[in-house]
C-alpha cells in the first residue's frame, strides 16, 4: 500500500510510505483539494543499466532463463509455473529487457513483489471482460518519456576476443 503523508519538511511537503521508489521519481502535485499524484518508479527498473553479459539461449526452462538474467543481481524471483522455451540468442542486454524477453517467451506475465523479488504467472490479476474506449470510460491516454538520464554505450567484440568499448561524453550527464 502506498500512504502519501504531507509534512514540513523543506523538500516539497510530502514523502511516500510503503513504496521502494528509485532516486529517479517525480513528484506531480495537483491542485485538487487534498488530492496530490505521485508518478515513481519502482527500483527494479534501475537494472536498465545493467547489463547481463553472455548468452545463455536455445531450449531452457523458465528457471534457467531467470536464474541467468537475475544473476549477481540481488533479485530473487517465484513462479507458479516452469516449463521449457526456447530464446534464440538470450542475453547481452540489460535485466529488464531479458526479464522482458522472458515474459515473451513464455507468454507470461511478471509483477515486483517485495524484497526484491519478481513473480512470473501466466496471468495476473482478474480476467474481468471490461472493455475500455476512448472518450466512454477513457478520457485521455498520454505517454511520457523522461530522456534525461538517457546514456549512449557501444561494445564491440572482435578478432581473438578484442573488446573495444565506448561510452559518450554525454552519458554523464
Amino acid at each position: 500500500m502506498v500512504e502519501i503523508v504531507e509534512t514540513d519538511c523543506c523538500c516539497g511537503g510530502f514523502s511516500i510510505n510503503g513504496v521502494n521508489v528509485s532516486s529517479e521519481w517525480e513528484q506531480i502535485a495537483s491542485s485538487r483539494g487534498n488530492v496530490k499524484s505521485v508518478l515513481a518508479q519502482h527500483i527494479f527498473f534501475d537494472n536498465i543499466w545493467r547489463r547481463q553479459e553472455g548468452t545463455n539461449g536455445g531450449h531452457k526452462t523458465l528457471n534457467e532463463f531467470t536464474t541467468f538474467a537475475l544473476r549477481d543481481t540481488g533479485w530473487t524471483f517465484t513462479s507458479d509455473f516452469n516449463e521449457d522455451g526456447y530464446i534464440e540468442a538470450f542475453g547481452n542486454d540489460n535485466i529488464v529487457k531479458l526479464v522482458n524477453q522472458i515474459c515473451e517467451a513464455f507468454e507470461c506475465e511478471y509483477e515486483i513483489t517485495s524484497n526484491s523479488n519478481i513473480h512470473f504467472s501466466k496471468m495476473l490479476g482478474p480476467d474481468n471482460d471490461f472493455v475500455y474506449q476512448y472518450g466512454d470510460n477513457i478520457v485521455e491516454l498520454s505517454k511520457s518519456v523522461n530522456t534525461g538520464n538517457l546514456r549512449t554505450r557501444i561494445s564491440a567484440k572482435g578478432k581473438d576476443n578484442l573488446v573495444v568499448r565506448y561510452t559518450s561524453p554525454q552519458a554523464a550527464k
